[in-house]
């Protein structure tokens, strides 16, 4: 890998921290300012081609997993959502297994409310900036930069009780070895004694595994390797970016009894260590809490667990104040959830992700019921989407709590399930989305019932005067994807790209002629002509990355000759959603094309006509 770009990436990933005399722990500051990242950057991440994760063996009830996102650039940069969109992944994983989860992401990192979601926790996962005392080397590593928290090795080890064999998880510099701006510049000793620092307060309180490791698709990797039955030790092993020429096996040396496995890369002759494994390797999650009893889950959120039962929505009645959707078409056919919340355009909708379950949401329902007497005779919709089992339950809930507004259930195992959860990122209830009078999300993660900040954001949106003019109009036009070209990590120029339609060879995009180590990144919005899932294409020499809608559908960040790669998404028509592209080319031949097909749109260049620079 390109020796410039690497080195760009891991540098923003170290936190400098310092000893203070007056304080008993340390303050972290952060090594790049917030004015060197005004500019849009690259999703920069190692990409691992994507295999087809197994069906989980392993069933085990009442696990619990902690997941800390912590700003890397920011509470909103691309680099801090690319890393929680991962742990959202991982998330889902945990979930699809049963686990009951318990999220924080940034700004949402109250370490009491941290601390009480842990107790009794299987599974910590972090992602966030590694921190150290600020010297070189340096003579101490460990804890967590939470956004108004710097969680140090001590804090770790006297506020956290996770349950006896926890995996621990964690993902910043340091963690498995190296920093980002040390590559090439450590040994293995050094990486071995900050990987054992780190470790160390985790395996002290009883912890079975610590994976520290560089890579967004670590986790979720992980935790499918686990549930598929692997012990520790082979689920480290069969990581994709694992190297039995490379790793180094020892023993950890503060604790005898404990193995400590460190790999490396090397990239452009510099060696990284860059993924660790501490624990027993021979434990696995049926020998850790095969015979697991239940968890505390009186808590603030409640992950989602698939139910069960098939059954659909029936139509009833609707009665004063309870409006049931109907969950198929006049013909038969079942809805989409774009075709439910296109019954309610015109209006600002406020949707609730819920289940008669679920404390948390039934804690919010009060507040739901009086934010809606505020809005009422306004252009406001409340909309309920139940996760229940059954269709009896839901609608004895409603009945017995007086949930007044517009019901829907979504089932398990259906399409609309399966569309709704993925494209609006749903992995813990209860959760939020606001959608404006034209139909398009204002807030896909919208703020609580019970947040004084809501009611004002519903507001604003009903104030808009509605748009009257034709959103397909045929002679609007798009303006194409703003790009930014970067050579060495800096910005070199800027320019409004049609199309992505590029077949450099091996010519240059930039007026210097460089052809080798750069990178692009665009950005923008795309329409969708028709309401139906769309297959985007890449054919790309070197790597590439396509987020649409916050979605990451392609991600394959690694040397290759031109490929074409391929990833589908549920689009409505009429709307614009939000597209970024990040592309690098290493040496020789340089393509970049974006392409889309959907079961009415042949496959084609995306035009320029359905792109837009913001």
């Amino acid at each position: 890998m390109m020796k410039t770009f690497f080195k760009f990436l891991f540098t923003f990933f170290v936190v400098i921290s310092f000893l203070s005399v007056e304080k008993s722990h340390a303050q972290v500051n952060s090594e790049l300012s917030i004015k060197t990242l005004e500019k849009p950057q690259l999703a920069i991440r190692r990409g691992i081609q994507k295999s087809a994760l197994t069906s989980s063996s392993v069933k085990i009830p009442n696990l619990k997993a902690v997941l800390l996102g912590a700003p890397i650039d920011g509470d909103n940069g691309t680099w801090t959502k690319s890393e929680i969109a991962n742990l959202k992944k991982a998330s889902a994983m945990l979930q699809q297994n049963g686990v009951e989860v318990h999220e924080f992401y940034t700004p949402n990192n109250n370490w009491a409310e941290i601390k009480k979601a842990a107790e009794g926790a299987h599974f910590l996962l972090y992602r966030g900036h590694g921190v150290y005392d600020g010297s070189t080397p340096p003579k101490w590593v460990g804890g967590f930069s939470l956004k108004d928290k710097f969680a140090s090795a001590e804090d770790v080890m006297k506020d956290l009780k996770l349950a006896k064999g926890a995996i621990v998880m964690l993902y910043g510099c340091f963690t498995a070895g190296n920093a980002g701006s040390d590559i090439g510049k450590i040994d293995a000793k050094e990486a071995e004694r900050r990987v054992a620092m780190y470790s160390k307060p985790f395996m002290e309180m009883g912890a079975a595994a610590y994976y520290a490791n560089w890579f967004g698709d670590a986790f979720e990797k992980y935790v499918s390797l686990l549930f598929e039955g692997k012990t520790m030790g082979d689920a480290y092993k069969n990581y994709t970016d694992f190297n039995a020429q490379t790793v180094k096996y020892a023993k950890h040396p503060n604790l005898s009894t404990t193995d400590m496995w460190i790999d490396h890369d090397v990239w452009d002759g510099k060696t990284a260590y860059n993924n660790a494994f501490v624990g027993n390797p021979n434990e696995s999650l049926t020998s850790l809490f095969g015979k697991n009893k239940p968890t505390n889950t009186n808590t603030t959120s409640t992950t989602i667990t698939t139910p069960t039962n098939n059954s659909t929505n029936n139509s009833v009645p609707s009665n004063a104040g309870f409006v049931f959707i109907d969950d198929k078409k006049a013909d038969g056919s079942p809805k989409t959830y774009q075709e439910v919340l296109a019954e309610l355009k015109g209006k600002v909708v406020y949707a609730d992700v819920w289940a008669s379950w679920c404390a948390p949401c039934m804690n919010e329902m009060p507040h739901s019921q009086k934010m809606q007497e505020k809005f009422d005779g306004k252009e406001v919709a409340f909309v309920y989407f139940n996760l229940d089992e059954s269709d009896a339950k839901w609608k004895k809930t409603i009945s017995q709590k007086n949930i007044k507004g517009y019901h829907f259930r979504l089932a398990p195992d259906t399409e609309i399930y399966n569309n709704f959860m993925t494209d609006f990122n749903v992995s813990g209830i209860p959760h939020f989305i606001l959608i404006d009078k034209k139909g398009s999300i204002n807030d896909s993660d919208a703020s609580r019932p019970s947040d004084a900040s809501t009611e004002n954001a519903i507001r604003q949106l009903v104030s808009v005067k509605t748009n009257k003019v034709n959103r397909m109009n045929p002679n609007r036009r798009g303006s194409g994807l703003k790009g930014y070209y970067y050579i060495n990590d800096e910005l070199v120029q800027e320019k409004i790209d049609a199309v992505i339609d590029f077949d450099w060879s091996e010519k240059s995009p930039f007026d210097n002629g460089q052809t080798e180590d750069y990178q692009i990144a665009w950005t923008g919005s795309i329409e969708p002509k028709y309401s139906e899932n769309y297959t985007f294409y890449t054919t790309a020499d070197d790597g590439v990355i396509l987020t649409v809608n916050g979605i990451e559908l392609i991600n394959q960040w690694h040397d290759q000759p031109a490929t074409e790669w391929s990833g589908e998404i549920r689009l409505e028509a009429g709307r614009k959603y939000t597209i970024e592209i990040s592309y690098y080319q290493a040496a020789g031949g340089a393509i970049m094309q974006l392409m889309w097909e959907s079961p009415s749109q042949k496959k084609e260049i995306v035009p320029q006509s359905q792109l837009y620079k913001d």
